[in-house]
């Protein structure tokens, strides 16, 4: 049987290195607060990547389920995310489970916390690309996760909107803004100070791996080739396949860097220095628009509206190597990191959802 406790639980589950930077700031947000317990629930679905993201926040993992097993297909990691936070539930039951975003831990975390009646707060919730196979799986993650999430906190206005337009109660949605917001304030504390002239370059979603790398790849290649003057700085993700197709289509580049995955402190301040970002990365996107970065966004369809200087480019021959250009001549911009601080700001809604010191 659960014990019984005199002051609240709360589970913050985090699966991916996404994940660990996003909700960082929050779990550091709670830790800052005496009414409340929190527990940082590691799934493992990033096996090495996770740990890494959460030291560079001085945080490791209260629980950690790894999950993570080689070549694992989605229907077994989500069958063993499920059945392992059932059993963590049964021993400690949280009060609240809060879940980040569209990965298969936000998908498995939530419906295992709604199985057992554990209301779940989803963040960055109402993001939509209306497109189910890009990204896949995650569109349909987190469109899943929003049909029974007791409480939504969305980065914006047109999350927001999507959420209503599917029935979602107003009441039930708070905009907070994008916690990314607080990782970079944390990571980065002068932003805007290094200006270098590399074009950073970050791949890793699936919809970009099975059919269209060998043209992602190209693509990338022939913009190397015709910027031979800029250098290309590319951390590449520790997926095997990937790994090894990007070492044989830019390894010999003589302006292309291939990087292991870096350390997010790291990570940022190539950030900071880049004049360019290539990217399919929806985090990558919003870190590079706060600091003022033209975004390439490879992908099909995006859950985000392209802010700043992003815009949705497919890596397909002239056409990208001409926005590539545009970006490269476009004028710099300063960082404009929000005022506002989101994490703060989903602490106080947890605490008033779970009506803790109310009379």
């Amino acid at each position: 049987m659960p014990v019984r406790r005199k002051k609240p639980v709360v589970h913050v589950i985090v699966g991916t290195r996404a994940d660990a930077i996003k909700m960082a700031p929050v779990v550091l947000a709670f830790r800052g607060e005496p009414w409340v317990t929190v527990r940082l629930v590691a799934t493992g679905q990033h096996r090495d990547l996770l740990p890494q993201a959460l030291a560079n926040f001085g945080l490791e993992a209260d629980i950690d389920l790894a999950v993570m097993r080689k070549d694992q297909k989605l229907s077994d990691m989500t069958g063993r995310i499920l059945e392992s936070l059932d059993r963590l539930f049964e021993k400690d039951r949280p009060d609240v489970v809060l879940v980040h975003g569209d990965t298969t831990t936000c998908f498995a975390s939530a419906l295992a916390a709604f199985y057992r009646g554990i209301p779940v707060v989803h963040v960055e919730a109402g993001l939509r690309s209306h497109c189910l196979d890009s990204p896949f799986p995650e569109e349909l993650n987190r469109q899943l996760v929003s049909r029974f999430a007791a409480l939504h906190l969305a980065p914006d206005a047109l999350a927001r909107r999507n959420l209503m337009s599917e029935g979602v109660n107003d009441s039930r949605i708070s905009i907070v803004g994008t916690t990314v917001a607080d990782a970079l304030r944390l990571a980065l504390p002068n932003p805007g100070t290094s200006q270098g002239d590399c074009v950073l370059v970050t791949i890793h979603r699936r919809e970009n791996r099975d059919g269209r790398l060998a043209s992602v790849l190209g693509a990338i290649h022939d913009a190397a080739v015709e910027f031979s003057d800029r250098l290309f700085v590319f951390p590449v993700h520790p997926h095997e396949e990937l790994r090894k197709a990007v070492e044989a289509t830019l390894g010999r580049l003589p302006n292309m860097r291939l990087l292991d995955p870096l350390p997010y402190r790291e990570f940022v301040r190539f950030l900071d220095a880049s004049r360019a970002v290539v990217t399919d990365s929806g985090g990558v996107q919003e870190e590079a628009a706060i600091l003022g970065k033209p975004v390439l966004v490879i992908r099909t369809a995006t859950e985000r509206k392209p802010t700043g200087g992003a815009q949705l480019v497919p890596a397909e021959g002239k056409a990208f190597r001409r926005a590539l250009g545009g970006a490269l001549r476009a004028p710099r911009r300063r960082p404009r990191m929000p005022r506002t601080r989101p994490s703060e700001r989903i602490v106080k809604l947890v605490r008033r959802y779970l009506k803790v010191g109310e009379k």
